[in-house]
């Protein structure tokens, strides 16, 4: 943790939330590289990589916006930049499978690793974690039940193991005693809750300025929450001290424990009401639509019915509106399919347009784009198969 000047505060473990998930996706980009899998299978990880490492690009530089005083740059910029390297390696990779070259380099076959001693490897779609690559356990050998082991590059140290659910993977969780929570002297939670405090409208002010170079809304509301957490905590810690001396409740002590419970309150908040900022404002996409439907911030109409399209493919177009609560139009969303009469779940693309998009076809608008992270913005436009049948093709005959 040599990016972080003070390992007393909370950075140290907001820091290791980063890099633990980090560490997972390094190690399947890193597999990705070795062992065959299939070229949609190959597709689906590069999309995921490029997500979680572009998510964790815009949390590093949140929080370095925020806690500038609190990291040691030279070293955190080293970091900074080795995951900016991944990320346009895997995004230049994603680019390269959505739009090829016209004459694509003819790719080695990889050679997988097989033989005594050697993990299996089984490619997961993880509930929380995106796509990952990892070691297949068969039940019975490190756990009852077969169980996919995530471990880090180098060091081969076991990051996180994760067990088959239906159709995902969630984590095992190991569950160890709960330490009793410890509390301090009343000085010592009263100098570091003013010192929080203190810097209270310095993050917020901070936050909003960074709001202009987030990429991913998500990202900034969950720095603010962990944040806020950080306010929670000492309060709960304040009151554990105010049961274990009564007469420690003097009023002054009580509005400390106000100001700290406010002040998790406006973190939260922020992070939310920035979140929805930035998921109205930045390009659309499925994650950002799903955030907007579940807090009721838009709603969808089915704009006519299908019409056939000019040009070289002479598909048909399914468009419908995503609207505000108003019934103003935000964004579009064009399902493509190929004959008028193709069943509605069985469109070949659909994808989310801005207004000024909206004449363009999925297609034009790739073969627009000229560089690999123009290629990757328009393929992030993409409708997934469950967003489509949860909100779009109920509304289509």
């Amino acid at each position: 943790m040599l990016s972080v000047k003070n390992r007393q505060s909370a950075l140290p473990d907001r820091l290791l939330r980063i890099l633990i998930p980090l560490m997972e996706h390094i190690r399947s980009h890193d597999d990705l590289q070795t062992y065959d899998v299939s070229p949609s299978d190959r597709i689906e990880v590069l999309e995921s990589l490029t997500e979680h490492y572009g998510k964790t690009l815009d949390t590093l530089k949140g929080t370095k916006a925020l806690y500038l005083d609190d990291i040691n740059e030279s070293y955190f910029d080293r970091l900074l930049k080795l995951v900016e390297g991944l990320y346009q390696e895997v995004s230049n990779k994603l680019a390269a499978e959505i739009k090829p070259e016209p004459k694509p380099r003819k790719r080695i076959p990889k050679r997988p690793r097989t033989g005594a001693g050697l993990p299996q490897k089984k490619l997961i779609r993880t509930r929380h974690n995106g796509v990952l690559i990892g070691d297949l356990k068969p039940a019975g050998t490190s756990q009852p039940i077969e169980v996919v082991e995530m471990h880090s590059k180098g060091s081969n140290q076991i990051l996180a193991t994760y067990s088959r659910h239906e159709d995902v993977w969630d984590v095992v969780d190991v569950r160890r005693p709960t330490p009793a929570p410890q509390t301090r002297s009343f000085k010592a939670i009263r100098t570091q809750a003013r010192e929080l405090l203190d810097e209270l409208d310095k993050r917020m002010s901070r936050a909003e300025s960074y709001k202009t170079h987030c990429r991913h809304p998500q990202e900034i509301e969950e720095i603010l929450n962990n944040e806020a957490s950080h306010f929670r905590t000492l309060g709960e810690e304040l009151d554990r001290a105010f049961s274990a001396s009564p007469a420690s409740r003097t009023p002054a002590n009580e509005e400390l424990s106000r100001q700290l419970s406010d002040a998790a309150h406006q973190l939260t908040t922020k992070g939310s009401d920035l979140r929805i900022e930035l998921s109205l404002k930045l390009p659309p996409t499925d994650g950002n639509l799903r955030f907007l439907f579940e807090k009721n911030l838009i709603q969808v109409a089915r704009l006519g019915d299908r019409t056939a399209l000019q040009g070289a493919r002479k598909d048909f177009l399914q468009e419908y509106a995503i609207n505000d609560r108003d019934g103003f139009p935000i964004w579009y969303a064009h399902f493509h399919y190929e004959a008028a009469d193709t069943p509605k779940d069985n469109f070949s693309v659909a994808h989310l347009k801005t207004k000024e998009q909206r004449k363009e076809h999925y297609h034009s608008l790739l073969a627009k784009a000229t560089s690999p992270y123009a290629v990757v913005n328009v393929h992030r436009g993409q409708i997934s198969k469950s967003l489509a049948q949860s909100r779009f093709l109920p509304l289509a005959p």
